[in-house]
């Protein structure tokens, strides 16, 4: 999520999850952009699990446990 110029932000669980209950797992990297991109349009990239790992290591540079 990128919030350059501000974002409300908000997470809840669907419906389902409520009824049945179950478990989720979330990751989250929060970074102070640099001054000039603050004013950045906010936007949000979700991660589907099977590209987690390839996009997360071309972005970051790090290796995953």
């Amino acid at each position: 999520m990128t919030a350059g110029s501000g974002v409300v932000h908000s997470e809840m669980p669907s419906q389902e999850f409520f009824e049945k209950g179950g478990t989720m797992h979330g990751f989250q990297i929060w970074i102070n952009l640099p001054r000039n991109k603050k004013r950045y349009l906010p936007d949000i990239r979700i991660l589907p699990r099977k590209e987690f790992r390839r996009l997360f290591l071309e972005t970051v540079k790090a290796k995953l446990g």
